[in-house]
């Protein structure tokens, strides 16, 4: 559970405001069994989470009985947003 507030408070700031989160979803947060757009699996989450600056996110590509391969990581950048 930490680690899901982790990744929302990455995409969305909310901790010095006390707002709420949008939904996992409007977010862009989807988990291990979720597909990108050209149906490739997101596979697991990684924070890299520096003293100071923007939190980064990592996903690996997996799916669920993969072991993990550091060199397949894609740096999250989040959902396309409509303009």
């Amino acid at each position: 559970m930490l680690a899901q507030e982790a990744v929302r408070e990455a995409l969305e700031p909310t901790s010095s405001t006390g707002a709420k989160h949008k939904p996992d979803w409007e977010l862009g947060i989807h988990y291990t069994g979720a597909l990108d757009e050209e149906d490739e699996p997101l596979g697991t989450i990684a924070l890299v989470i520096p003293p100071k600056g923007k939190i980064v996110m990592w996903r690996f590509g997996d799916r669920a009985d993969d072991e993990i391969s550091f060199d397949g990581a894609r740096r999250y950048i989040g959902p396309k947003r409509k303009r």
